[in-house]
């Protein structure tokens, strides 16, 4: 059984990660995503599922779904300065410099 056919039959967000995490390892994260969706949708406050969402997203060059993953992990944690540097990063690779510029600032302010 694959790691996504057994979080199928799960509504806990955890085995959701789980799969992610295998599918990520094996060199998937396509399937890292879709997990990654599953568990947010049922963990939807919880901004790690939310940050790693990004992570996949970004790897297989899903950029504005990257920034959504990324934007709603920092709504639910402002204070992380990780969040707001990978914000930046994909402003920066959809070619929205000023953007990008104010993001970074806020996770470097000073």
């Amino acid at each position: 059984m694959s790691a996504q056919a057994a979080a199928a039959s799960s509504s806990d967000p955890a085995a959701w990660k789980a799969a992610a995490a295998r599918a990520d390892a094996a060199g998937r994260p396509d399937l890292a995503a879709q997990a990654l969706m599953r568990a947010a949708e049922l963990a939807p406050t919880d901004p790690v599922a939310w940050f790693k969402l990004g992570n996949a997203w970004a790897a297989v060059r899903q950029i504005e779904a990257a920034e959504a993953a990324y934007r709603e992990a920092a709504r639910l944690l402002p204070d992380r300065r990780d969040i707001h540097i990978n914000i930046g990063a994909m402003l920066e690779r959809q070619n929205r410099f000023v953007g990008a510029a104010q993001v970074q600032q806020q996770a470097h302010p000073g």
